[in-house]
């Protein structure tokens, strides 16, 4: 990751500790996230060793998705979000639930726009327009350095006159939309627990007839209330399935063979605090 993208997770992270276990856990967590990210402790030793490996790979494949629905896709040498993550993005096994939702639901016919709420370096906002999974993808970014890496990525790999990319979305994102896409959208949504405050009733009825893949943060709510409330909200409208982080089978990757076992797993990892999640939502109209 780069010193933005910590610290803008570091933030995310304190203020929702802050606010469910009060300010002393919230600095504890604090410092040893902060630890692990600066090599201080075994977990930052292990990201230290996912940082060479990912530069090394990186070269080695020339910033190419070489695998996967997203694969002819290159990589924009400025990096805003995880670098570390490139491996498994190069392979076509990171978030590979997400990729095999946005797969299925591009079959389904029925919707041809992507929406990208926390777009990040614009990996998915770029990647799904690289072999026709939509014809338009629309990025809200809080980070302006996210913004551009988005712009120049698109650039590089010739679709920048299909990507439109905004700044943070508000409850009332939809606003900065055409109405025609509220009913022909996959709705992706990873904004580090933002997502219990950005989504509600009132923006399930507006994209009812579209879909949304959500990234669930639990480490955001510990209850597991707002959770629940985000499924109630959601089921009036769209069907529901709880996804989690599945297999990789990294037996189809030659490129991978020669790697000791201790590296070739180390490229899978997503350095999540706990087993991913996902809810992916099927309009019922």
């Amino acid at each position: 990751m780069t010193i933005r993208s910590v610290a803008t997770r570091l933030v995310n992270k304190f203020n929702h500790t802050r606010s469910e276990e009060g300010v002393s856990t919230a600095f504890f967590k604090a410092e040893r996230y902060l630890r692990d990210r600066l090599g201080l402790t075994s977990n930052g030793q292990i990201q230290n060793r996912r940082n060479r490996l990912a530069s090394d790979l990186n070269a080695t494949m020339q910033a190419t998705v070489a695998y996967g629905p997203f694969k002819g896709m290159r990589f924009h040498s400025d990096s805003w979000w995880s670098s570390s993550d490139r491996p498994s993005m190069i392979f076509g096994f990171y978030e590979l639930e997400v990729l095999e939702a946005l797969n299925d639901l591009s079959k389904s016919g029925r919707f041809q726009n992507f929406i990208d709420i926390g777009a990040a370096d614009g990996y998915y906002g770029v990647g799904v327009l690289i072999n026709g999974l939509f014809e338009n993808a629309y990025c809200f970014e809080i980070s302006a350095a996210g913004q551009k890496v988005i712009g120049k990525t698109a650039q590089l790999n010739g679709v920048a006159q299909r990507v439109t990319v905004f700044g943070k979305a508000e409850p009332h994102f939809h606003r900065n939309l055409e109405p025609e896409l509220f009913s022909s959208s996959v709705v992706l949504v990873d904004i580090e627990g933002g997502e219990f405050e950005l989504l509600n009733a009132n923006v399930f009825r507006v994209f009812q007839k579209s879909a949304f893949i959500i990234e669930i943060h639990e480490w955001a709510d510990p209850t597991g209330e707002k959770i629940e409330n985000l499924r109630k909200d959601a089921a009036e409208f769209f069907t529901i399935c709880d996804v989690r982080t599945s297999a990789r089978d990294l037996s189809k990757y030659p490129e991978l063979h020669h790697y000791i076992d201790n590296d070739r797993w180390l490229l899978c990892s997503e350095s999540r605090g706990s087993l991913g999640r996902w809810f992916v939502l099927k309009p019922k109209t």
